[in-house]
């Protein structure tokens, strides 16, 4: 393996890191705490931080998850 394909593997697996969380979020119309779904410490920092302010934005604006996504 090159360095290339090693950092092409990288950001692949971290691509589907992040969908994951995304998809499980989103099937629970809620922020998920990474560390609840023991993802490597600091990768989905942002996007649990991001995926609170969905859900502030939600509770804020009396819509549901699904559509703060949408508009978040």
């Amino acid at each position: 393996m090159t360095r290339d394909d090693a950092v092409q593997a990288i950001a692949e697996g971290l691509e589907a890191i992040h969908a994951a969380y995304w998809a499980v979020c989103d099937a629970e119309g809620q922020a998920i705490d990474p560390a609840v779904l023991l993802a490597p410490d600091g990768v989905l920092d942002d996007a649990f931080d991001i995926a609170l302010g969905v859900e502030v934005f939600a509770e804020e604006n009396g819509i549901a998850w699904s559509e703060a996504r949408e508009r978040f």
